[in-house]
């Protein structure tokens, strides 16, 4: 198998050719297109995605100009590693902050890939309704995760086989990501589990601790 390629997705919209780019870490997409800047009518990006208009006429030009440029691109780009197996957190949040807002926030910063990783959330103090395994073998995780009277659904694939499922009622601080799909035709958010662990034995115990002190010194204050 080859290696991984930029790709281009384009239409033609209100007489000029829209198009998305999505390319691996060692092809900088925001600086391809600044590279075909005279033939754009608008361009914007980061290293691993971008937009960009350009007219009918230049179009066979651009893809040609897109095509012939080098990998990597540009030839001294310092190509970021990839997260290591163990996952890194962007943000450690209670559950109470959870919901469209954040989601909405999150959405601005897409289109993720290489480079520009979507961001991983370490979430504090949801409660099991209820787990258990789907898929053909057994092989993923599928909680409902109450924050009082609301429930969330979460969704963990390729769940370790030896891994037991939590009881319900069992409180757990979660990491992951957030994401918005449709459910019998309902809009919804549900989260992709990367891990869990029960509150009593989470990394996390130390630092709500903390915080736990802090409010209430701050209280005292």
């Amino acid at each position: 198998m080859g290696a991984a390629r930029p790709v281009v997705v384009s239409a033609l919209v209100q007489g000029e050719v829209r198009g998305s780019v999505r390319a691996p870490s060692d092809f900088h997409v925001a600086m391809a297109l600044d590279a075909c800047a005279s033939l754009l009518t608008k361009r914007g990006g980061h290293p691993a995605a971008g937009g960009f208009s350009v007219s009918p006429d230049n179009w066979p030009a651009l893809a040609e100009a897109i095509g012939s440029l080098p990998r990597p691109y540009p030839a001294d780009l310092d190509v970021p590693p990839e997260r290591p197996g163990r996952a890194a957190i962007d943000l450690v949040l209670p559950a109470a902050h959870l919901g469209w807002p954040l989601a909405e926030e999150l959405q601005r910063l897409a289109p993720y890939g290489p480079g520009h990783v979507e961001p991983v959330l370490a979430v504090t103090g949801l409660r099991v309704a209820e787990a258990r395994r789907v898929g053909a073998s057994g092989d993923h995780l599928s909680l409902r995760l109450r924050r009082g009277a609301e429930v969330f659904d979460a969704i963990w694939f390729g769940t370790p086989a030896d891994r037991p499922l939590p009881e319900p009622g069992t409180a757990i601080d979660l990491v992951g990501t957030l994401e918005r799909d449709l459910f019998l035709g309902m809009p919804r958010l549900r989260l992709r589990l990367i891990d869990y662990a029960d509150v009593a034995l989470s990394p996390l115990a130390g630092r709500r601790a903390a915080a736990l002190v802090g409010a209430r010194q701050a209280a005292v204050a």
